[in-house]
């Protein structure tokens, strides 16, 4: 079953749900943190296994966006 979640989709969905700095969207040239779960081509070069996300980072602070990045990982593992 092709779109069926799995549990890497679902945990991904806790993690990207978590965070509270970063929006769920694509960066329109806006200055705000957002974040997607991303998917990559075939044609990429290196085998690549678990959940890949893109991040668009904006204008907040840095201790904080690594803050939240930190707390949703937290959510991830466990």
């Amino acid at each position: 079953m092709r779109n069926r979640p799995t549990d890497n989709s679902k945990a991904l969905a806790a993690f990207i749900d978590g965070l509270t700095l970063f929006g769920i969207g694509y960066s329109w040239g806006g200055y705000e943190s957002l974040i997607l779960p991303a998917h990559y081509h075939r044609s990429f070069p290196v085998a690549l296994e678990g959940p890949l996300i893109r991040l668009h980072v904006g204008l907040e602070d840095v201790d904080d966006l690594k803050a939240d990045l930190s707390r949703g990982l937290d959510t991830l593992n466990a």
